[in-house]
């Protein structure tokens, strides 16, 4: 992914699994995972980067100015469809970095070809929503769990 004015995304490996833990405070554990320990974070890490080597997902860590803001993924898909998971850390949110994070994985998959991004957002996510509405993103389906967000790149709303 490439870097943005303020962000640098690093592929994820072990090394960073330190600062995840560190940073899954606060609603992160509502909405990403709820580690007990760093070891935990250890586990998820190893399992993550395992099952990325059998798909097109990409995880990637987000700094900014050599900072930790949290971590984001992208998947292609057969399809022409791709997916995209995020999380800012606490001390983070509210500086305009999900937007910006969030802006250049769409860019990303839309120049691997990727004609409509899925956008999965946990029910009571309110600020994920709002950003994802205004950029554009549509609201598709919902679950126990989740809403899902749909954005049309073939379409004229796209504003990137």
């Amino acid at each position: 992914m490439n870097p943005t004015k303020r962000l640098t995304f690093h592929p994820l490996t072990p090394e960073w699994a330190g600062l995840i833990f560190e940073h899954n405070t606060g609603n992160v554990k509502d909405y990403f995972y709820n580690f007990k320990s760093e070891e935990d974070a250890r586990v998820w890490v190893a399992q993550a980067i395992a099952a990325a080597k059998d798909t097109d997902k990409e995880e990637f860590v987000i700094l900014a100015n050599g900072e930790f803001v949290g971590m984001i993924s992208s998947r292609t898909n057969s399809d022409s469809t791709g997916d995209i998971g995020m999380w800012i850390a606490e001390s983070q949110q509210r500086k305009g970095y999900g937007r910006e994070a969030l802006k250049a994985a769409i860019d990303y998959l839309k120049a691997k070809g990727v004609l409509k991004i899925v956008y999965e957002i946990e029910k009571g996510n309110v600020a994920s929503m709002a950003l994802s509405t205004s950029l554009g993103m549509k609201p598709a389906s919902s679950d126990d769990k989740y809403h899902q967000f749909i954005l049309d790149l073939v379409s004229p709303q796209w504003p990137g």
